[in-house]
C-alpha cells in the first residue's frame, strides 16, 4: 500500500496523488472563492465525478450549504444508485446532468458491468418529480453510435421531462488516466466520431423536439 506521504515525496515523480480530501468547511470556502465568477456568468457550482452519490452523505451536506449561500446547483450523475439517495437531494439540485448509454439492458452490462433497470427507473422518477434534467449520451464508435441506438433512447425520454439533450464525442482523455491507476483501456485505439456523424445524430435528437447540443 502507497501512503499519500510517499507520493508527495516520490523523487521521479513516479506516483501522483489524484484528487483530494475535504471537510465541508474547506470545500465550502474553496466553492465561495468564485461567487462574483457566478453572479458575472449567472453560474452555479457542478458536482460530477466519477460518481457523487457514492459520497451521498457529504454531498447533501455540501449542496445544502450550497443552496443556503443562494448558489445554483447541478448534480452530474450516473443514476446508479438508489433512489432514496437521489430523493434526499432533490430539493437543493436546480439540474441534474444524467448518463443514458444503452436501452439494451445487455449491452449496457457488457460495457458498463450493471443492468440500466434501475437507472432508467431513476430518471421516470426525477422526471415525475418535475426536475430539470439534461440527458447526456456519450456516442462512442462501433459501441452505441448507431441510429438505431439513438432512436431508441429518444423514444425512452420523449414524454419525460427533458429539457436538453448532450451527444458527447468520445475522446482518448482518459488513456492516460487509466495508465496511472494501471489498468487496462478497453477502447484502446478507438476514434472519435466524425463531425457528420455528430451532426445526424443531432438531427436525430431534434426531430423529438428536444435541445440538442454537441459537446457540452
Amino acid at each position: 500500500e502507497v501512503t499519500e506521504d510517499q507520493c508527495y515525496n516520490c523523487p521521479t515523480e513516479a506516483l501522483t496523488i489524484m484528487g483530494q480530501i475535504y471537510t465541508v468547511e474547506a470545500l465550502m470556502s474553496v466553492i465561495l472563492e468564485d461567487r462574483a465568477f457566478y453572479e458575472k456568468s449567472k453560474g452555479g457550482v457542478t458536482f460530477s465525478g466519477g460518481e457523487p452519490l457514492l459520497q451521498n452523505k457529504f454531498l447533501l451536506q455540501i449542496i445544502k450549504r450550497c443552496k443556503a449561500a443562494n448558489l445554483h446547483v447541478v448534480v452530474d450523475t450516473t443514476g446508479f444508485t438508489s433512489w432514496q439517495n437521489l430523493m434526499s437531494i432533490l430539493p437543493f439540485v436546480d439540474v441534474f446532468l444524467y448518463d443514458i448509454k444503452f436501452m439494451e439492458g445487455v449491452l449496457h452490462k457488457k460495457y458498463t458491468g450493471v443492468d440500466n433497470k434501475l437507472i432508467l427507473k431513476n430518471i421516470t422518477n426525477l422526471s415525475l418529480a418535475g426536475k430539470n434534467i439534461y440527458v447526456r449520451i456519450p456516442v462512442i464508435p462501433m459501441v452505441n453510435d448507431s441510429e438505431r441506438s439513438i432512436v431508441e433512447i429518444c423514444n425512452f425520454i420523449k414524454d419525460l421531462n427533458i429539457e436538453q439533450v448532450n451527444l458527447l464525442p468520445y475522446h482518448g482523455i482518459g488513456v492516460s488516466k487509466y495508465k496511472n491507476i494501471r489498468k487496462e483501456y478497453l477502447l484502446k485505439g478507438t476514434k472519435e466520431p466524425s463531425e457528420v456523424k455528430m451532426r445526424v445524430l443531432k438531427e436525430i435528437v431534434e426531430g423529438y423536439n428536444i435541445k440538442t447540443i454537441i459537446g457540452g
